[in-house]
C-alpha cells in the first residue's frame, strides 16, 4: 500500500522584534529545555554585538552568516554491489539553511570559556569573514563532494 502524503510544513511564526522567520528558526535550534525567552535574549544580544563589530544591521548579519555557511552540495552514501559510495548531490535551499543554522549553533556551543552570547556573536562574525568552525564544516563538505565527483553518475 502506498504511503500517505504528509501535509506541507508550516514555517515558524516570525519573531516580534525583527519580523524574521530565519531568526525564529535560529531560536528553535538554540532553545534548550523549552526556554524560548532565554534563547531569544541570547540571539538578540549576539546579533547586536555582531552588528556593532561589522557595522551592519542585525538581520543582515543573520542572513549573511547563514548564506555564507549554507552548503551547496553534500555527499549521500549509496550501496552498490557490496560497496558504499559517497555520491555528491545538490542540497535543497531549505535544507541548506537548516544545515547552516545547525552548524553555527553547534560550533558556538562547542567553544569554551565564554558566555553563549559572545560565542554566538563571534561565530556570526567568523561566518561572514569566511573563517570559523561552521564555515570550515561547509568547506569540508564541499571538498568531500569534489573528491567524490567521479561517483556522481550513480545518482
Amino acid at each position: 500500500m502506498p504511503r500517505a502524503k504528509l501535509p506541507p510544513r508550516k514555517p515558524p511564526a516570525p519573531d516580534a522584534k525583527y519580523n524574521s522567520v530565519l531568526l525564529s528558526r535560529y531560536v528553535g535550534k538554540l532553545m534548550l529545555h523549552g526556554k524560548k525567552e532565554r534563547a531569544l535574549n541570547i540571539l538578540y544580544k549576539a546579533l547586536d554585538d555582531a552588528s556593532n563589530s561589522l557595522k551592519m544591521k542585525p538581520v543582515e548579519v543573520l542572513e549573511a552568516a547563514t548564506e555564507t555557511v549554507r552548503p551547496l552540495v553534500e555527499v549521500t552514501p549509496k550501496r552498490i554491489g557490496g560497496a558504499t559510495y559517497q555520491i555528491p548531490t545538490e542540497v535543497d535551499h531549505d535544507k541548506g539553511i537548516t544545515l547552516a543554522i545547525r552548524w553555527i549553533v553547534m560550533t558556538s556551543r562547542k567553544k569554551k570559556g565564554a558566555p553563549m552570547v559572545r560565542k554566538l556573536s563571534s561565530e556570526f562574525v567568523d561566518a561572514i569573514r569566511k573563517t570559523g568552525g561552521a564555515y570550515k564544516k561547509r568547506e569540508d563538505m564541499h571538498r568531500m563532494a569534489e573528491a567524490n565527483k567521479a561517483f556522481s553518475h550513480f545518482k
